[in-house]
């Protein structure tokens, strides 16, 4: 499965987060196709146009869009509209005592999950496993229908 992992990369970057998340998330077998979150300079030898055509075609690519927003950051509201349109896949984690927008709380067909840091970690494998589970299984019964 491919994963789109979103983070601030400008105003508010927590690079140790980032890497936790792609840790987590490589460590269940899935391609992060949005690695370029973890190097220091995450736009190397690209201007903004360039920035947005790479984003834009991973998330094209994705099978599952997941954005870290405990933080807010234009780009990522971006990247979750796109995914939005595109008709990805959305969970969408924030820190429980953080402040997300109503907007985005209200959007439809996004799931928005609540974490401290302790769970972190099992939040994101159940959720991305649950995902995973149930791409299997559409798969199965597409294939067990299309043999008929």
């Amino acid at each position: 499965m491919k994963v789109y992992l979103a983070v601030p990369l400008r105003n508010n970057r927590n690079k140790l987060l980032a890497k936790q998340l792609f840790d987590i998330i490589k460590s269940q077998g899935f391609d992060v196709l949005s690695d370029w979150i973890l190097l220091d300079d995450p736009n190397p030898n690209l201007n903004a146009q360039g920035i947005y055509e790479r984003d834009y075609k991973a998330i094209k690519l994705c099978d599952l869009f997941l954005a870290e927003i405990s933080n807010p950051s234009t780009g990522v509201g971006m990247e979750i509209m796109l995914a939005k349109l595109l008709g990805k896949k959305i969970f969408c984690f924030h820190e429980k005592n953080s402040k997300v927008s109503n907007f985005l709380l209200g959007t439809p067909e996004i799931s928005i999950i609540k974490y401290d840091n302790i769970h972190l970690k099992s939040i994101l494998i159940e959720t991305i496993s649950s995902v995973n589970n149930q791409s299997i299984n559409n798969s199965l019964k597409s294939k067990k229908y299309e043999s008929k």
